[in-house]
């Protein structure tokens, strides 16, 4: 543990010691908090969690040590119910807001300021989010579907809204590895090639940071499963545990779907891949589900219950699952569309897109 000693004297020594190139100093004047005891939590340059522990008098603390790179770290009480986010890097950074209405911001050094207009920038989006919570599930409880498909419309328009947001800070902000943060968050429902633009962008300084280093992989991942790419083969075991690989359905169409049985918006969306497969199986269309299933049970159950009556793999894996990595799926129901020769031609189709596109490839 590394202990702060907040006496005044004390407080001026150390603002006169010299501080290394590397270091930094985190002073905190906080709102909302008793005398006691935060923690600062973040991982080493080689993995390794770390918790240090900060005394807090009268909302006031400060800390200082030495990092090799910046490093992304959260500040949190010791029951985890409040925090804040910052980056520790050479310089003096300063905390100060509220920590109960998690209005704390950080500043003072590059990578803080960006965080801070990125955090400023977004509230008021975020505000009218949590604002639709309550109303949502009240219109849940009352079973009101017209005032939930309007709201979900609604949450919907703010999402877009984040995302426009979002991709206007990366480009002002290349420098910034909050941009690569966020990029990194954005990867999985944006266009290949808009990401590689995008990550093409950055600073050659945020490129080479850890934060960098595992886009870069995530775009190479991407740019491997884009539209006009041979969808990767894999093989992995059917229900009733023999191998099956994709290749061997080449010479059909082939829906490539990622699922689970646990996935809610994946059981939403099964009706409309029933329907399409139902409407399009004499087509020479078929499909082919990857369960990110941990229980097989739950799997065999899923399938029985909600009639999808075609090929299933998984290797019962949750998100571990290899297929899923290799197609670099972070979020499900995600879907590739593959043509006879097993080309990809379109990906994350749902509801009437699904049925449209199929039925303009399948004429």
């Amino acid at each position: 543990m590394k202990y702060v000693f907040l006496a005044a004297a004390l407080i001026m020594l150390a603002s006169c010691k010299h501080r290394p190139s590397n270091g930094y100093t985190l002073t905190g004047d906080l709102q909302g908090i008793k005398d006691g005891k935060l923690i600062l939590a973040y991982q080493t340059d080689s993995g390794l969690p770390v918790m240090d522990t900060l005394n807090v008098q009268a909302g006031h603390f400060t800390f200082s040590d030495t990092v090799s790179q910046p490093i992304f770290a959260q500040v949190v009480t010791m029951d985890k119910s409040n925090g804040f986010p910052v980056f520790l890097e050479a310089g003096d950074i300063s905390a100060k807001g509220n920590l109960d209405s998690a209005s704390v911001i950080t500043s003072g050094t590059p990578n803080n300021d960006a965080l801070s207009a990125l955090m400023h920038q977004e509230k008021p989006l975020i505000d009218q989010m949590k604002s639709f919570q309550g109303g949502y599930q009240a219109a849940k409880m009352a079973n009101d579907t017209v005032k939930l498909a309007a709201m979900q419309l609604q949450y919907q328009g703010l999402g877009d809204q984040m995302d426009t947001l979002m991709v206007r800070f990366i480009g002002a902000h290349p420098a910034a590895l909050v941009s690569a943060m966020m990029l990194k968050d954005m990867a999985p429902s944006l266009d290949p090639q808009q990401l590689a633009l995008m990550y093409k962008a950055l600073d050659p300084s945020v490129k080479q940071s850890e934060f960098g280093k595992s886009l870069s992989d995530e775009v190479n991942t991407f740019n491997k499963v884009s539209v006009g790419e041979i969808a990767p083969d894999f093989t992995e075991d059917d229900v009733h545990g023999k191998p099956v690989s994709l290749s061997s359905f080449r010479g059909k169409y082939v829906l490539l779907d990622f699922w689970a049985s646990w996935c809610g918006p994946c059981r939403r969306e099964n009706p409309n891949v029933v329907k399409a497969y139902n409407t399009f199986r004499g087509k020479n269309f078929t499909i082919l589900s990857v369960s990110l299933d941990q229980d097989k049970g739950s799997w065999l159950k899923a399938i029985k219950e909600d009639g999808l009556a075609w090929n299933h793999v998984s290797d019962l894996k949750y998100w571990d699952n290899a297929a899923a990595k290799l197609y670099g799926v972070q979020a499900i129901p995600a879907n590739f569309l593959l043509d006879t020769s097993g080309r990809i031609i379109a990906r994350n189709l749902r509801g009437d897109d699904l049925q449209k596109e199929l039925g303009e490839v399948l004429k």
